[in-house]
């Protein structure tokens, strides 16, 4: 019965993480899209960005976007909280 507990509160705990996870990526696009920003902002926006790293339980894929219509570039992003990462 103890292994179905600690089981359920690891479920419960990853998905509360993950819904912390979505709400920094909402409070970080919030920030970005002010207009005026006071110098803390950019204090918050790097304590979210260290949060997301830190907890964030990165899904990376490869993926393809369009530069100009004859040319695209491969790009590395996390499907969960949209970092971007550099090639290997």
């Amino acid at each position: 019965m103890e292994n179905a507990e600690t089981s359920s509160n690891d479920t419960s705990l990853q998905a509360r993480d993950n819904s912390d996870i979505d709400n920094m990526v909402r409070a970080k696009t919030i920030l970005q899209s002010c207009v005026s920003k006071p110098p803390e902002y950019s204090i918050i926006q790097q304590l979210i960005d260290e949060y997301i790293m830190k907890y964030c339980e990165h899904n990376i894929i490869y993926d393809s976007i369009d530069i100009t219509p004859d040319t695209s570039k491969t790009i590395r992003y996390c499907t969960h909280c949209y970092t971007d990462f550099p090639h290997p």
